[in-house]
């Protein structure tokens, strides 16, 4: 449909910008939650000069731009798999990822006009562990169809992987996951901490909690805040 319907909003028109160092890298969640995803991003200190894996002090994206995109008025997505909606959540979810990836945007919410100078991303983060659960094969799906060819990033598979590499290879651990309702109930933390610890020669156990409303409350929503 995107492809086909050139005047949608959400139509394919990529950002023109073919260098990488014109290119941003895209972030987005349902809310402000994914914030802290950007910062640690922003101060990331892994490597150095050389692209060698070394503390140099400084920022190893200090050269970057970023867009970040909270669908604050589609929050919380945990809902939508409570509801049983969550083809609907999906929809909303590529939505975020076509709004990184095009070069459209509307400079104000009661602007009808719409400006086209916006950087295209080189790649897509999503820094929502329910988009993450529901949506990245579908964004991944997209990518491929409208040829785009960088890296879609999920926060699950990121966090999985910083988790082990905290752990030590013969250590016996505990990991907590505390998340939404319905990314506790896609066992995507699970599967994902499964796969990625097989060369982990100490017992892992996994726990997780739903936090019901946490995600609202983050996001300054009244009713969710007692």
């Amino acid at each position: 449909h995107v492809i086909a319907q050139n005047s949608s909003f959400y139509s394919v028109a990529l950002a023109k910008e073919t260098s990488p160092k014109n290119l941003a890298i895209g972030v987005f969640d349902s809310g402000i939650g994914g914030l802290t995803v950007l910062d640690a991003i922003i101060n990331a200190d892994y490597y150095n000069a050389a692209n060698e894996p070394n503390v140099d002090s400084e920022k190893d994206f200090c050269n970057e731009q970023f867009i970040y995109f909270a669908d604050q008025a589609n929050m919380p997505y945990s809902n939508y798999i409570e509801e049983g909606k969550t083809e609907l959540l999906r929809e909303h979810i590529l939505k975020d990822a076509l709004f990184l990836l095009n070069n459209k945007y509307h400079s104000s919410p009661g602007s009808e006009e719409i400006n086209t100078d916006k950087p295209g991303v080189k790649a897509i983060v999503i820094a929502c562990n329910t988009a993450t659960a529901y949506g990245k094969p579908q964004v991944e799906e997209l990518c491929k169809i409208i040829g785009f060819k960088g890296k879609v990033i999920g926060v699950i598979d990121a966090g999985c992987k910083g988790t082990l590499d905290m752990i030590g290879e013969n250590e016996n651990a505990t990991i907590a996951v505390l998340a939404t309702p319905a990314t506790v109930a896609s066992g995507a933390y699970i599967n994902t901490l499964n796969k990625l610890k097989k060369d982990q020669k100490g017992e892992i156990a996994v726990i997780q909690q739903g936090g019901k409303g946490l995600h609202e409350s983050i996001d300054n929503k009244p009713e969710f805040i007692g």
